[in-house]
C-alpha cells in the first residue's frame, strides 16, 4: 500500500487533508478514477499500477474557508482544534474519516476550487457524480461545482444508468437534480416517480437524501417550485 501526496498550493498550502482507503468494495473503481487525476502521466510512462492506502492533499486554508462555510467554521478562529492548531503552528492536518469522503470526489472538487480545468473530467460516472454531490451537500460547495455537475448530469442522460422507470437509483438521481437546481431533469424524474411510485417514502431513511418538504405522502412532490427557489437563493447569496 502506498501513500500519495498532492500539492495543490505550493505557496500557501497550510492545510493537509488526509483521506484513507477504507477497503470499500467499490474502491477499485474509485482508485482507477483517482489515478487518472493524479498519476496518469507517470502510469502511462512507466506502466506501473500502485494500490493507494492514504492520500494527502495539501491546500490553502484561505481557499477552503472562502469556498466552504464548513471549513470556514473549522479553520478560522480557535473554536475548533484544527483552527487552534493552524493559528499556533501555521499548518494543520485534517483527517477526513467519514466513509462518504471519497478521495476521487475530493480531488475533483479541489480541481474546481483551484480552477485546474486540465484536471477536471468532462464526463464522470453516476457513482462518482453521487460522491461529488455528497461532498457538495456536506461542505457547501454548491457554487464552484454546480456548473460542472449540470454538464456531467446532462452527459449521463443518454447512458443506460439514467433512470427510465422507478428503479432503486431514481431517488438518488432526483436528489442530485434537486441539489444542483437542474430544473428540467428534476421535473422529468419527479414525473416518473409520481406515475410509478405506489408506496409512501420515509424521508428519515438514511438513503433518502431528499428533504422531507420535497417528498410528499403518498409520494407526491408538492414543493418543486419552492425547492428550486431555495436552491437558487442558496447558490447565489
Amino acid at each position: 500500500m502506498a501513500t500519495i501526496s498532492i500539492d495543490y498550493d505550493s505557496s500557501q498550502g497550510d492545510v493537509e487533508l488526509i483521506l484513507e482507503d477504507r477497503e470499500d468494495s467499490r474502491l477499485d473503481k474509485a482508485e482507477d478514477e483517482a489515478s487518472k487525476l493524479i498519476e496518469q502521466p507517470k502510469a502511462a510512462l512507466y506502466n506501473v499500477r500502485v494500490k493507494v492506502k492514504k492520500i494527502h492533499l495539501r491546500v490553502s486554508s484561505l481557499r477552503l474557508a472562502s469556498s466552504s462555510e464548513y471549513f470556514r467554521a473549522m479553520l478560522e478562529g480557535s473554536q475548533f482544534p484544527e483552527g487552534k492548531q493552524l493559528k499556533e503552528n501555521g499548518l494543520v492536518q485534517v483527517r477526513l474519516s467519514d466513509p462518504e469522503d471519497k478521495p476521487e470526489a475530493f480531488m475533483i472538487v479541489l480541481s474546481a476550487l483551484y480552477e485546474k480545468d486540465i484536471e477536471m473530467p468532462t464526463k464522470i460516472g453516476f457513482q462518482t457524480l453521487q460522491n461529488v454531490a455528497v461532498l457538495v451537500d456536506k461542505y457547501q460547495w454548491h457554487v464552484p461545482i454546480t456548473p460542472h455537475a449540470i454538464s456531467w448530469f446532462d452527459g449521463l442522460e443518454s447512458t443506460p444508468a439514467f433512470p427510465k422507470s422507478f428503479d432503486g437509483d431514481l431517488l438518488t438521481w432526483l436528489w442530485i437534480a434537486w441539489l444542483f437546481g437542474i430544473k428540467d431533469h428534476f421535473k422529468s424524474l419527479s414525473r416518473i416517480a409520481q406515475q410509478e411510485g405506489c408506496n409512501s417514502i420515509d424521508p428519515m431513511e438514511v438513503d433518502i437524501r431528499l428533504p422531507e418538504r420535497v417528498v410528499g405522502k403518498p409520494f407526491l412532490f408538492y414543493s418543486i417550485s419552492y425547492a428550486h427557489v431555495r436552491i437558487a437563493t442558496r447558490l447565489f447569496i
